[in-house]
This record gives structure tokens, C-alpha cells and sequence, in this order.
């Protein structure tokens, strides 16, 4: 047997209050790490995204292993985002501010339209040229209006241009239209009163339904047929269809047309008599007959003339003569004459005609075209024009040249035929159906 070692000293106690010192173990070699890493595989997923988060107070990375975040913007695009983002927040900000300038600006621009126009139209003479400004304030007031209709100036503007709209549209309201005649309620039969004639103190009336000739007093009476179709005012003559009708200031008699263009003068309260006509079997049509200073004109649409005839002692037995110039008169439809022609058409349009040749007559300044004009009387003293506008149911006055005055209207004009004007006795006569009305001559 082996004999026992001897046994080592025991190490001396340190003094109280002294170090102990700590034993020193070099680190692990690189072998001793790779071994262990062999060894012990890590508990974390390699698959998970790492993130790598700076140690505060170091530069150490160190890993992380929670839930994915996304993968972060590369610097250009973060800081694109991010100008976008202020461009937004300034707009936010700003745009209020400038939408309202901008509509400030716009009301502004459309209101300095409107009132230009306004006073340009205010220092017209021409009705059309004024009519035209104001149709240019009436819209560019419409457009301010749209922007902001409470405004002080917007109402004021509008107010303004719709007053010198209706100054120029001059509408006249007839509060007094005094039934004359109701040929209805005196006369049998149907009826279809197509034209007037004033003759003094009686009226003289085309009864289209029954071609004839109706007198009737204005101040109140029996009214009489004085021609009709099958009378035979002498030996061998024989009354047509009557289809036109005209009061000779001249003659002091009326005068009617039939079908077979035969020609009759009644006086008031006398007989018809039959009267010579030459070469009326030459004309193209027989439209509408006028008389003027002793004269008979006649509309012939198909031979686009008016021919003249002077009178006879048995009529008018001359040589017509054509008092137009080249011209075509399709859709003419009626005729006056007073120094110069008048014919209106079945377009609505009046013509008027100068020494033969045509001149203007656009009714300037009007603010509707006519529609279907049904009769037209010259008051020469006053130098106008009254045009029976039967489907505007007005009646129109104009300058004889043609530029619009004044519009008259009346809740009675329903049915407008036909106009007449009595200027020694300041009275308008308005044909509206089967009834003569009078107003004061406006």
C-alpha cells in the first residue's frame, strides 16, 4: 500500500475588510464556440424578419424576433410621402381661403359685364342695338346672380336691367276696351267676321263663312246685309263668294271683291252697284285689294305685283300698271297702302315698299317677332303703323319705317282679326273674333 501524501496547507483567511480576489478563466477559443453552437441549435426562428434595434447609449445591433412590421419605405419614397403629405395639409389650410378670392373675382368680373352693358344700352338711340345690350346685362346679371344672389349689388343690378327691359318692350295695358258691335247678336246664321272697315259712324264686315257684306252701326242699331253671294245688284251681274273688302276714303264707299273678281261699292246705308274693272282675268291672284287717294290697288301674289288702278267714272275701267319692281310675294297675305306699301306675310314678317323698291321695315327693338299678323292700319298724322299680331295676341305700333314704339294688350285679345284707327276721334278699333272693340288711341 501506498503511503498517504501529505495533505497541502489551507490557504490564509483575508484580513477583515480586504478584497477576495476573484479566479481569472481565459474566454472560449474559437473551436470550444463552434462546438457549442454545434451542440445547442438556436431556440429562435431564422425565418422571422430580424430587426435590428440600436442599443440606446451604444452602437451594438442586437436582434429581434417579434411579429412582422412590414418592410420599411426605402428614403426617397418616405420622403416623398412625407412632402405630400404637407402639400395636403397646406391645401387643407389655404384652398378655403382661395376658392373664396377666386368666386369673389368671378362676381366681380360678371358684374362689371352686366353694368357695362347696362349703361352702353342706356347710350343707344337704336332700339335693336339697345335691345342687344341689354339682352348682354340681362345674361351676365343672370351669371352673377348664380354666384351669389344675396348680394347687395347682384339685386340692385337686376332690378336695374329688368326695369330698362321693360321700358323698351313699352307693353300698354288697354284698361278700357269698350265693346262696340257683336255682330252675334245681330246677325243670323253662321259667322266668320275676317275684316273691318271703318266708314264714319258704321263699320262695314267680311263674313268669311257666308262671303258676304255686313253693315252695322258703331253707336248701337240693326245691323244689315248689304251683298251677298247670288244678288244681282244689276242686269246680268250676279254676286259671287265675297273674299275682299276695303273702305275708299275718297269715294266715302266700301269696297268688295268676289271670286269672280267683280267689283261692288256700297255707300253707307245704300245699295250695292257693280263697278267696271278691266283686265282683272289677267292678274296671277287676287290676294287682298287696298285704296288710296281714289286708287284701288290690288295684292297678286302669283304674279308677284301690286297692280294700281286709276278711277273712272264706271269704276276703275284704266290700265292697270305695276308699281313694284322685280320682286317675289310668295306667302303674301294682306295689304295696305298709305304713300308707301305694305304687304305682311304668312311668315309673319312685314314688307314695305318705297317707290317700287323694298326698304327695311325689321320693327327694331321689338322683343318677339310677330306671328301671324292679321291686319295692319296707317295713322298717317301720327306716323305710325298699328299690326294686328293675332298669335302674340297684341297689337304692334311702329314707326311707318319700321322701328317697333309700343305694344298694346288686353286680356281681351284672344282672338285678334283685324285694326282700324280712327285718328280725328282718337280711337283705336280692334277686330277680336266676331266683335268690334275701341280703346283710346295710345
Amino acid at each position: 500500500p501506498r503511503a498517504p501524501s501529505a495533505r497541502a496547507p489551507l490557504p490564509r483567511l483575508p484580513e477583515e475588510g480586504s478584497q477576495i480576489p476573484m479566479p481569472t478563466r481565459p474566454g472560449p477559443t474559437p473551436r470550444e464556440v463552434e462546438e457549442f453552437a454545434a451542440h445547442h441549435p438556436p431556440e429562435v426562428d431564422p425565418t422571422r424578419p430580424v430587426v435590428r434595434l440600436r442599443q440606446e447609449g451604444s452602437g451594438a445591433l442586437f436582434r429581434r424576433t417579434g411579429p412582422s412590421r412590414g418592410v420599411p419605405l426605402p428614403l426617397p419614397l418616405a420622403l416623398g410621402a412625407l412632402v405630400v403629405g404637407l402639400v395636403v395639409i397646406v391645401a387643407y389650410c389655404v384652398m378655403p381661403g382661395s376658392v373664396e378670392e377666386s368666386r369673389k373675382e368671378q362676381l366681380e368680373a360678371v358684374l362689371t359685364h352686366a353694368r357695362g352693358s347696362l349703361w352702353q344700352a342706356s347710350q343707344e338711340t337704336d332700339p335693336g342695338e339697345k335691345r342687344r345690350w341689354l339682352q348682354e346685362a340681362s345674361s351676365a346679371a343672370a351669371e352673377a346672380a348664380a354666384i351669389d344672389p344675396a348680394a347687395e349689388l347682384v339685386i340692385k343690378t337686376q332690378a336695374q336691367v329688368t326695369a330698362a327691359i321693360a321700358e323698351l318692350d313699352a307693353v300698354v295695358e288697354l284698361a278700357v276696351l269698350e265693346p262696340v258691335i257683336d255682330l252675334k247678336t245681330l246677325v243670323g246664321g253662321d259667322l266668320s267676321v275676317a275684316r273691318v272697315e271703318l266708314a264714319g259712324d258704321v263699320a262695314f264686315f267680311l263674313d268669311a263663312a257666308g262671303g258676304r257684306v255686313i253693315e252695322a252701326p258703331i253707336g248701337g242699331g240693326a245691323a244689315r246685309v248689304v251683298l251677298r253671294p247670288g244678288d244681282a245688284p244689276q242686269e246680268g251681274v250676279e254676286v259671287g263668294v265675297v273674299g275682299r273688302l276695303v273702305w275708299d276714303e275718297s269715294g266715302g264707299r266700301a269696297l268688295a271683291l268676289d271670286e269672280e273678281r267683280q267689283l261692288f261699292a256700297i255707300a253707307p246705308g245704300g245699295a250695292a252697284i257693280s263697278l267696271a274693272l278691266r283686265d282683272a282675268a289677267e292678274w296671277g291672284s287676287a290676294d287682298d285689294v287696298a285704296a288710296y287717294e281714289g286708287n284701288l290697288y290690288v295684292l297678286d301674289a302669283t304674279g308677284n305685283q301690286v297692280w294700281r288702278y286709276v278711277p273712272t267714272e264706271s269704276g276703275f275701267d284704266s290700265e292697270r300698271q305695276g308699281i313694284l319692281t322685280a320682286t317675289t310675294l310668295d306667302g303674301a297675305a294682306g295689304l295696305a297702302v298709305a304713300g308707301e306699301v305694305y304687304i305682311w306675310m304668312e311668315d309673319g314678317s312685314v314688307r314695305r315698299f318705297s317707290n317700287g323698291q323694298e326698304v327695311a321695315f325689321g320693327l327694331r327693338g321689338i322683343d318677339r317677332p310677330l306671328a301671324s299678323p292679321a291686319g295692319l292700319a296707317v295713322a298717317a298724322g301720327a306716323g305710325e303703323v298699328y299690326i294686328a299680331d293675332r298669335g302674340n295676341q297684341r297689337v304692334v305700333v311702329a314707326t311707318l319705317d319700321g322701328v317697333f314704339r309700343r305694344q298694346l294688350k288686353s286680356a281681351s285679345f284672344t282672338d285678334l282679326r283685324g285694326v282700324s284707327v280712327d285718328e280725328e276721334a282718337g280711337a283705336l278699333y280692334v277686330l277680336n273674333g266676331d266683335a268690334l272693340y275701341r280703346a283710346a288711341l295710345q
